[in-house]
């Protein structure tokens, strides 16, 4: 073996330009299998870093009219999931607000997750230090205490372990310190700090109003089948119970999701569309790879033929050839793997927004055996012709003259592989071209507003500052508005509860004056929205009908309201909404626990989850900020001109010259949020597209080899044919028929397997037809004309040679 593997060295060393392109070719197969094997594997193959993660779940309630696949959960459903249910170990319900931490000079915004203590019986992850909070600190009234994350105690407190039983200023109000959690743990999304909810079951709000995320851990020994069957035959009677909340008309549900399906399963086909697109290239870089290794075994048939008569066994041979291809691949394995850490890390830098789970991703010890496992797969594949080629010499031919049939059973095995590289090729081009359709049609799709100019900001003002929620409130924002209004760089600026892209909503009953209020009816639940006047300027948010909202809809004039037009459409369809009446809560409730709202005005549709999201069906309520008060919400600020993120210290000044110690958070651009939302199909497209592009080189090199060893091959034929009368056009024609012809067989399979892979890319494709003639011809143009050009260039050199020089050749 040693014997061999010196004589493999010398061989690779004779002609160092050769095992360097076969390395870089190896390299770049094994890498991009390897980097995509590393995201599949921290997002998909990775268990949650909690105890028996398989147990825990996500409880959704779902409506299918109107069609609310995903509702969150009210407060009472919440207690009745906790009581009612014997398939769940421990039932937690959370919301979370960004607060105001003041801790030194400088405050801070951290995000408080609200919770029942049951949440950390469904976690089951220990704090590092101290302890969590239990029944006794979850009651009404209790003091008020809080777990912070690790990264926030490092942060902001050095790491002391003296932390525990100090008082943290949250809103402006005491919490005591009574553990921090142990590192990496971060769940739910972004977590800091973790306080006590608080439920009284004396005073909850209607059922229709979902606010609350539900986690349960089932116990032990049951399904989430079987669950999930017992979740729906015990609320599947709530209609029963509560008629005016769940009709018979809403086709009420609810279901499980598994925590690890809830935070992956949206990028989960994306993820497989990779694998699947990567596997390719990886095929087709054997294919290559085993192309150049033929040609590299006819060159040596001489050499082999020596051997064979000299005493050398077809094992011995095998064993030779087999060995040289696992020493390339394993060199080509190491830079694959080297390069792919690159782009792991590039990846990770790019797009931290497209990727779930994305603490996990990079070379663990499952990378690496799987990056060692696909070079020696590769360096078997790669090795197959070659040694078959190799070790089946022909010694009743002269050592002068190579057998005939030999080389052609050579040659046809290239044509082969050539055909399957322009093939698979074909096919990752029209997905890449399909995948950049998609996103651009993304990329242009009309959310409802004008993200491009806008700053916006998260703004939380302390309940204990800020005591009476009304006039305080409803003054600062105005004070605000004031002073951005004075400032020269700012065309507009507004207030709004939940920002568009943002991710979060909130959601309850609205009934319309006019429309059947019936237990039976369903009733629309858009999204509900408190506004300052500028909002609707500063989004650039059009006016349909009537108007917007002025300073004068404050606290003691009438009631008003704003419609989208979905929402407008669903309550009166065929008829005039302005001046109509709106209000929130069930049918069967009164004008005093819901006071009636005029609607002054109808504005355009928004597209609150981004183009990625489709359009909801309930649309969007809006109400003067100044008449439905909240302490949180975001600024959106619109430039006069330039880049709208210079405008952060101004806005931050302006803040703190009205109050000093309130801090800003969540600074973005609106063109950033939307960026954020499109991450995912960008990155998509970029890879696919890289995947195409790589696709393509090697195809043309493999075309290239082919037709040039077909040239030096045939140089005593073209040389006779030459000397004989024939032209360079001719010669030209000939060897470039012969290179489309395999190009020809190549597109035919290719267009037949693109079927195949659109087929399976279908579900991910946005407002493009996954038959679309325009982008197989696109695909099948590009690779015809790199492959021409592939072939022309060695068919041009056949053509230009001098035939007594060829004859002399040969």
């Amino acid at each position: 073996m040693l014997h061999d593997l010196r004589i493999a060295v010398r061989q690779l060393l004779r002609r160092p330009g050769l095992a360097v392109a076969l390395i870089a070719t190896l390299a770049l197969g094994i890498g991009a299998t390897t980097a995509i094997f590393s995201l599949i594997n921290a997002v998909l193959l990775q268990p949650l870093p909690y105890p028996n993660p398989d147990r825990m779940v996500r409880i959704w309630g779902r409506f299918t009219q109107p069609d609310i696949p995903r509702l969150l959960t009210s407060e009472k459903e919440l207690l009745d999931y906790q009581k009612n249910f014997g398939s769940f170990a421990a039932v937690a319900g959370y919301a979370y607000r960004d607060a105001n931490l003041t801790a030194g000079d400088q405050p801070e915004r951290v995000r408080v997750y609200y919770l029942t203590y049951q949440f950390w019986q469904v976690m089951g992850v220990p704090p590092q230090i101290g302890r969590t909070f239990d029944k006794a600190d979850d009651l009404p009234g209790a003091s008020p205490v809080i777990v912070i994350s690790d990264g926030l105690w490092r942060r902001r407190f050095g790491g002391d372990p003296k932390i525990l039983g100090k008082d943290v200023q949250i809103n402006l109000g005491p919490r005591t310190v009574i553990g921090v959690m142990p590192p990496g743990f971060v769940f739910p999304d972004k977590a800091e700090v973790w306080a006590p909810f608080g439920l009284d079951p004396t005073n909850m709000p209607p059922r229709q109003v979902h606010y609350l995320d539900v986690v349960a851990r089932m116990v032990p020994d049951i399904s989430i089948e079987q669950a999930r069957a017992d979740l729906r035959a015990q609320t599947g009677r709530w209609p029963t119970y509560w008629p005016g909340v769940y009709s018979a008309d809403s086709g009420w549900d609810t279901t499980l999701i598994s925590l690890l399906e809830e935070r992956v399963g949206d990028v989960r086909p994306a993820l497989l569309i990779l694998l699947c697109a990567v596997g390719f290239v990886l095929l087709i870089t054997c294919a290559n790879v085993g192309g150049m290794l033929l040609v590299r075994v006819q060159a040596r048939s001489r050499e082999i033929l020596v051997r064979s008569a000299l005493g050398a066994g077809r094992s011995a041979l095998i064993r030779q050839f087999t060995l040289e291809s696992l020493m390339l691949a394993l060199v080509g394995g190491a830079i694959g793997l080297l390069g792919a850490s690159l782009a792991i890390r590039a990846i990770v830098f790019r797009f931290p927004a497209a990727i779930p789970r994305v603490e996990g991703v990079g070379l663990d010890a499952r990378v690496v055996a799987f990056a060692f496992g696909v070079t020696l797969l590769t360096a078997f594949i790669v090795s197959l012709l070659p040694a078959w080629h190799g070790a089946r010499p022909d010694l009743s031919q002269s050592l002068k003259e190579v057998s005939a049939n030999t080389t052609g059973a050579k040659q046809g095995s290239q044509r082969v592989l050539v055909v399957l590289q322009i093939a698979l090729a074909i096919a990752l081009l029209t997905g890449a071209g399909l995948m950049i359709g998609s996103f651009f049609r993304l990329q242009n799709e009309a959310v409802g507003f004008t993200p491009e100019g806008v700053l916006s900001m998260e703004i939380s003002l302390p309940r204990l500052r800020y005591p009476d929620g009304g006039p305080q409130v409803a003054g600062f924002f105005a004070a605000l508005d004031a002073r951005l209004a004075s400032d020269r760089g700012v065309a507009a600026s507004g207030m709004v509860t939940y920002l568009p892209l943002g991710g979060t909503n909130f959601t309850a009953t609205v009934v319309a004056e006019g429309r059947p209020t019936t237990l039976d009816t369903a009733q629309p639940e858009p999204s509900l929205r408190s506004v300052t006047p500028g909002y609707f300027a500063t989004l650039q948010i059009p006016l349909k009908k009537g108007r917007v909202f002025s300073s004068g809809d404050d606290a003691q004039a009438p009631l008003v309201a704003i419609l989208d037009q979905r929402l407008a459409a669903n309550l009166w369809p065929g008829k005039e909404p302005v001046g109509r009446r709106v209000r929130l809560g069930p049918p069967d409730a009164t004008a005093e626990m819901f006071p009636w709202r005029t609607v002054v005005g109808i504005v355009g549709d928004v597209r609150d989850g981004g183009p990625t999201a489709p359009p909801s069906s309930e649309g969007n309520l809006y109400f003067p900020l100044s008449q439905e008060p909240q302490r949180t919400g975001y600024l959106a600020v619109r430039a006069a001109s330039g880049d709208p993120a210079k405008l952060a210290g101004t806005v931050r000044a302006a803040v703190r010259a009205i109050d000093r110690d309130q801090p800003v958070g969540d600074v973005a651009t609106m063109d950033q949020r939307l960026a954020d939302v499109l991450a995912r199909p960008r990155l998509s497209a970029i890879l696919l597209t890289g995947f195409g592009g790589i696709a393509l080189i090697l195809a043309a090199v493999g075309i290239y080899s082919v037709i040039a060893q077909m040239v030096i091959r045939r140089t005593g034929e073209i040389g006779l044919r030459m000397a004989l009368g024939a032209d360079r056009g001719s010669i030209l024609s000939l060897l470039t028929k012969r290179g489309l012809t395999l190009v020809a067989i190549g597109v035919a399979l290719g267009i037949g397997l693109a079927f195949a892979l659109v087929h399976l890319i279908r579900n991910t494709l946005s407002g493009i037809e996954a038959g679309s003639l325009l982008t197989y011809a696109a695909g099948v143009g590009l690779l015809v004309v790199v492959a021409f050009a592939a072939i022309f260039w060695p068919a041009r050199r056949a053509s230009r040679l001098d035939p007594i020089i060829a004859l002399r050749q040969e």
